[in-house]
């Protein structure tokens, strides 16, 4: 066999280098891309070695049929350990500022994204997307304070947390080209996908029309209240068709002109003082509804 004589000559050659082999130490994967071959035996020092499923390669998990799958999977439980550990150290809501939240939940990005450029294309696959988004949706609720329940791609969009997709492809193509243009064709996608959305989606998008200014600004964090009127979810969702009656809403539009759903983000865009001005007024409208449920 071919593969049995290379695997000799090498351990001869290194033998020669004054270096050994560990056979028992050795794994091998036949790489075959979906045709069907089950398995092949090598032999190694008069050691047989076995092929498996899938082998670790330089922190990869390289499986027969070149899915990746297997790498996605357990990168999504690294992850999720690591999202775990953050959870211990902040409460998921009214704890530390959103820009804290931003940095520690950075490590569990880190993660997913470590060697992206050689797997990317494995998300290509929708069953591969999902395992590493619902980390993605865990991770935007830490940092935005959001319920549980909020839908997963509304939250990655108030997060400013681009999909592992766009990302990783971005990663990618940031090898072959500038770095600032890597970035303009990832807005150029995350938006394209952004205004395709479904219904679901529609208020947060409504809000939020342009993710480029949004992911960009340099003021303004988001809390447990501001999330729930940006996302329609939580407490505002009951009060969000009776917002423009509020009183609380009146004297704010003092300082800061008429708001309505089409023109709030970008006030907030504009000035620090009135980001300040409309998260207070989420904080008064989702406390007034929580302590009406209560009673």
């Amino acid at each position: 066999m071919i593969a049995n004589q290379t695997l000799q000559n090498s351990a001869e050659w290194l033998h020669q280098k004054r270096l050994r082999l560990a056979p028992q130490k050795t794994e091998a994967v036949l790489l075959v891309a979906g045709r069907k071959i089950k398995t092949i035996s090598l032999e190694i020092e008069e050691t047989v070695v076995e092929s498996r499923e899938k082998v670790r390669y330089l922190g990869m998990l390289l499986d027969k049929n070149m899915t990746m799958g297997a790498h996605v999977r357990r990168t999504a439980e690294k992850a999720n350990k690591a999202l775990a550990a953050i959870g211990r150290l902040i409460p998921k809501a009214r704890g530390p500022r959103e820009a804290t939240r931003k940095i520690l939940c950075s490590v569990v990005h880190s993660i997913m994204l470590c060697a992206a450029p050689i797997w990317h294309k494995a998300l290509q696959r929708e069953v591969n997307r999902k395992v590493l988004l619902s980390t993605q949706c865990r991770t935007a609720i830490y940092i935005t304070e959001a319920y549980r329940t909020a839908s997963t791609r509304p939250l990655l969009v108030v997060a400013r947390i681009p999909l592992i997709h766009i990302w990783a492809r971005q990663r990618m193509e940031e090898r072959s080209t500038e770095k600032t243009n890597a970035n303009t064709t990832m807005f150029e996608r995350w938006q394209e996908w952004w205004q395709g959305e479904t219904d679901t989606e529609q208020w947060t998008r409504r809000l939020i029309p342009d993710i480029a200014p949004w992911f960009s600004r340099k003021h303004g964090d988001t809390t447990y209240h501001l999330t729930q009127l940006l996302t329609g979810h939580g407490c505002f969702q009951i009060y969000r068709k009776r917002f423009h009656m509020a009183s609380k809403k009146q004297e704010v539009e003092t300082v800061t002109g008429q708001l309505t759903p089409d023109n709030i983000i970008n006030k907030m865009l504009e000035d620090a003082e009135i980001w300040t001005k409309i998260s207070s007024l989420a904080k008064y409208i989702i406390d007034t509804k929580e302590r009406d449920i209560r009673v």
